[in-house]
């Protein structure tokens, strides 16, 4: 038997998510920051290119412990890759945007990025 998950469960996972999110786009913020390749941050902290890019993508999250060394190589305190930096709260989306979120969980990065070049597309007519 399947169980049913409700909207409240929904925007739960997703608000679960959005540290994830945050820390992937924080790791290749300030790594860009440093002029630094994602194979030099690897090489660094003693992971794969794969790893670097997956955590980078939100493919895949990772341990603290990895974080904590990404942090060290960036030179940044570990607290600063979990802040949200110019992102709108999850309280002030609408809920038709947020299960919009949860409907594209599933996709695949190329299918999102993808969606996001339309929408870079549609935004400049």
């Amino acid at each position: 038997m399947v169980k049913k998950i409700s909207d409240a469960e929904k925007i739960e996972e997703i608000m679960q998510n959005e540290s994830r999110f945050i820390v992937s786009k924080n790791v290749k913020f300030y790594r860009k920051k440093r002029g630094m390749t994602q194979a030099q941050l690897a090489s660094k902290i003693g992971k794969t290119v794969e790893m670097v890019c997956q955590i980078e993508n939100n493919v895949a999250g990772t341990k603290l412990a990895t974080l904590d060394a990404i942090a060290n190589v960036l030179d940044i305190e570990t607290y600063m890759l979990f802040l949200a930096k110019d992102r709108p709260s999850l309280e002030n989306i609408s809920p038709e945007i947020l299960e919009l979120i949860f409907d594209l969980e599933e996709e695949t990065p190329e299918f999102i990025s993808a969606l996001r070049e339309f929408i870079r597309q549609c935004r400049k007519k």
